[in-house]
């Protein structure tokens, strides 16, 4: 009985390993976006870590009459996105916005997502600072709770061309307190991911707000993360296990 259940477990670790995963050339840099005003205004270029492969955006900075923009990014295939944004609001009112894309190793669904994020502002002039939350550009879903979020967070199961709400969307509008204000980090998950089966290969963050502007600044920080379900890889280890067993039985 033992041998066939050993041989079920390495059947299932096969199929499962066997299963039709998008390809994925990981090496593909990621896509980093800046509008203003919709405009696009930078394409910041990350570059890879060749020990770890990760890839970094360090300190890009943006600065004209309207606004300053400073941006750091880590973004590992592994995967995760990890976010350090700084804006100031000079001319105002002003549209910001970011997008980060990143192919990923393929990750098994539905998965493990999670995202937090957390902020601060400081108001220039009194009365507040007032962050509007604006929804992502087309074609990107939102998580359907009806509220509009800032932080949207996406997967994708071909590449970047159809993407799904990982239901963690983060931080509806709301003002700042004068003269300064920490808002409370938000820290949502882990729940299952947003599809049923196949694998993901594509993540992505989109961040959209406007400001009211007099030299307001709003600073913030978040991750996103996409792991594969804790039962498919305990699967996956039993069935290698099995594998290794049966060869010895051998």
């Amino acid at each position: 009985m033992a041998f066939y259940l050993r041989l079920a477990l390495a059947v299932a670790a096969i199929s499962l390993l066997l299963s039709p995963a998008p390809a994925l050339a990981v090496a593909i840099a990621p896509t980093v976006a800046i509008t203003l005003d919709g405009a696009v205004i930078g394409n910041p270029v990350a570059v890879e870590d060749p020990n770890t492969g990760i890839w970094y955006v360090e300190s890009y900075y943006y600065s004209s009459s309207e606004a300053t923009i400073s941006l750091s990014l880590e973004m590992d295939p592994d995967p995760q996105i990890v976010y350090a944004i700084a804006v100031t609001d000079f001319a105002g009112p002003s549209v910001f916005g970011f997008s980060f894309g990143l192919p990923i190793v393929a990750t098994a669904a539905p998965g493990v997502v999670t995202h937090s994020e957390s902020s601060s502002t400081t108001d220039a002039n009194g009365g507040g600072t007032p962050v509007t939350a604006l929804p992502p550009p087309g074609g990107i879903p939102v998580d359907g709770d009806l509220v509009t979020e800032q932080f949207v967070y996406t997967l994708s199961q071909d590449g970047g061309t159809i993407f799904l709400n990982a239901g963690l969307d983060i931080r509806p509008s709301f003002v700042g307190a004068s003269p300064s204000d920490t808002q409370a980090a938000i820290n949502l998950g882990p729940i299952a991911g947003p599809a049923g089966a196949g694998f993901y290969n594509f993540m992505r963050v989109d961040a959209n707000f406007s400001m009211a502007g007099g030299s307001d600044a709003y600073t913030f920080n978040g991750f996103a993360t996409v792991v594969p379900e804790p039962t498919t890889a305990a699967l996956l280890g039993l069935g290698l296990g099995g594998l290794a067993l049966l060869g010895r039985r051998r």
